[in-house]
């Protein structure tokens, strides 16, 4: 803690000497806080960087959580010398395997209202790659562009060869992000069922006249399961999992039908399945871990403002608490597979 609150008054030093204030005077200390107001509301209000910061965050928490890395680290470009003209990019990785290279972390949002995904790419300018290759040349380690696809809703993670020069910019199609993804490294695992899942809500047994245009009925909750093609789930580990599948995993947003048994309501289901059902395959994708964490972190940073917060108090949960080591044959039918990225 100590360290942390030395560098916020270094930062804060930093800070003060570019609006020519001196911290070691009283009079410095007093002016800094509207100063330091004024820019912080200028620079909260700008979404371009509220969603910059906050898409790097959910992506430190999220390969944290993964348990791929042997090290995540955020470099920091406050202080840095470089006789070369670079770009630090947003962060360092080590693999549990060795591996080290360096990732920067983009988020895609097409302002236009194309509705057709297919011809979605993101692109850099020749200097901006130039610089990123200069910092990899001078540190030896390779670096990786981790773009998340806003409308797609999902991560991908790939080589700067994966980005083409077409004029005058370096491009990568959305099609040939997903082909070569590498996600996979820092431990992004794809998990698939059977469709419907179902929250299910119990109550105690209201009569209820179905032939009646108006009905008021008080209801007592006695119990909430989920419930797979299986049936109810009951071992709690994989209840937990299906709950963060059906809550925060891709499939439609959940439909909700009434539970009535011999005229009495005794219930109501909400009922999730895939977009688009797939002929002949019981088993589809419901979510990336990936997508998880993600949308947990959406979640738990839903601002009270147009712009939401950057930054998560509460925590991402652990991936045991998410996907347990042995997850099958417990009441949910699941698939759990690694995708890898197509070779050249």
């Amino acid at each position: 803690m100590a360290k942390k609150i030395f560098s916020l008054i270094e930062q804060l030093d930093s800070f003060a000497t570019k609006h020519n204030l001196d911290l070691s005077t009283e009079n410095g200390i007093k002016k800094l806080p509207s100063i330091l107001e004024k820019e912080t509301r200028e620079i909260r209000n700008s979404p371009t960087f509220v969603y910059g910061k906050r898409t790097e965050n959910i992506f430190f928490e999220m390969v944290k959580e993964l348990k791929a890395v042997a090290l995540i680290q955020k470099l920091d470009e406050e202080k840095y010398f470089s006789a070369d003209n670079i770009q630090i990019p947003d962060f360092k990785i080590i693999l549990k395997n060795g591996e080290k290279y360096f990732i920067e972390v983009k988020n895609f949002s097409p302002k236009t209202q194309n509705k057709n995904v297919k011809t979605f790419q993101y692109s850099f300018t020749k200097s901006y790659i130039s610089k990123i290759k200069t910092y990899s040349k001078i540190t030896g380690s390779p670096i990786k562009i981790a773009i998340y696809w806003k409308k797609l809703g999902k991560w991908s993670l790939n080589n700067l060869g994966d980005f083409k020069l077409q004029r005058g910019k370096y491009t990568l199609e959305m099609s040939v992000a997903f082909e070569k993804n590498h996600m996979f490294e820092l431990g992004d695992k794809a998990v698939a069922t059977t469709s419907p899942l179902i929250f299910r809500i119990k109550i105690k047994p209201e009569n209820l006249n179905i032939n009646r245009k108006n009905e008021k009925v008080s209801a007592k909750i006695t119990g909430i399961y989920l419930v797979s093609t299986e049936g109810i789930i009951r071992n709690k580990e994989i209840e937990r999992l299906a709950f963060y599948l059906f809550w925060f995993g891709t499939w439609k947003s959940p439909k909700e039908e009434l539970l009535i048994t011999n005229g009495n309501l005794v219930g109501w289901d909400y009922i999730s399945v895939p977009e688009e059902k797939i002929t002949d395959q019981p088993f589809q994708i419901i979510a990336y871990l990936s997508d998880l964490y993600t949308n947990i972190f959406f979640f738990q940073t839903e601002g009270q403002s147009n712009l939401p917060k950057m930054t998560s108090l509460k925590g991402l949960p652990s991936l045991d608490k998410i996907l347990p080591n042995e997850p099958f044959n417990k009441g949910l039918p699941l698939w759990v597979f690694e995708i890898t990225p197509k070779q050249s």
